[in-house]
């Protein structure tokens, strides 16, 4: 599906969101699904688009769980750099519990980090501007990228939180595998309530468009309400 000029979701909605931006001459992959029925899938899209001429030169991981990262080897044999923030690049690396495989009974098949990202770096590839924000709590690395597609700012924010219908109806972030960290997340949430974009576009569920940056607000207020109990 096009969500935009240059923005595609490949894979996902049902499952885990797996986005295509295309820059000058190539894509960039925001996470990459679970196993090879999905990179599959995510191939028959980019044919459907016209995309499957273009190389894809980078994944930039939200997060290490499998359900988000179990096809870094397979992306990363075809020749993209594979991109995670402190901490979930040793999950990549070593295929521990912190991918959480055990949840689906797989095997995490492990991989190299390129690109060991940290607070604030900014990525340019391909002429566009990534920011990386690091977003602690669901996993020790979680990362949220920021960068201007099609005249708009776009967020993708992985699992820190998760769109029902709209801005104000957010599903926080699940409490899932020995690394979450509810402070940490509090924090985190604290930290991006205010973070201005149009677009989110989030691990699962849709994307949402149109003053999405009220989300990570309510996102805050929720959490609040619910986790300082």
């Amino acid at each position: 599906m096009q969500i935009l000029k240059d923005l595609y979701i490949v894979s996902g909605c049902q499952g885990s969101n797996v986005y295509a931006v295309k820059t000058d001459r190539a894509l960039i992959f925001i996470d990459c699904g679970t196993n090879m029925a999905e990179a599959q899938a995510m191939e028959s899209s980019l044919a459907y688009w016209g995309l499957d001429t273009l190389p894809i030169t980078h994944v930039l991981l939200t997060h290490s769980h499998i359900d988000h990262a179990g096809n870094c080897k397979y992306f990363r044999g075809k020749g993209a750099k594979i991109a995670a923030g402190p901490g979930d690049c040793d999950a990549v690396e070593t295929g521990d519990s912190r991918t959480c495989a055990y949840v689906i009974s797989a095997v995490f098949e492990t991989c190299a980090v390129d690109i060991r990202l940290k607070d604030n770096d900014v990525l340019e590839i391909g002429g566009l501007k990534i920011e990386c924000i690091l977003v602690p709590g669901h996993t020790d690395g979680g990362m949220l990228f920021r960068a201007e597609i099609g005249g708009k700012i776009v967020v993708f924010s992985g699992d820190t939180l998760l769109i029902q219908d709209n801005a104000d109806d957010v599903i926080l972030a699940a409490n899932i595998g020995h690394e979450y960290n509810q402070e940490r997340y509090l924090e985190t949430l604290g930290k991006i309530a205010n973070l201005r974009c149009d677009v989110i576009c989030a691990g699962h569920r849709r994307p949402l468009i149109g003053d999405a940056w009220r989300a990570f607000g309510w996102a805050y207020a929720k959490a609040c309400v619910e986790l300082r109990q």
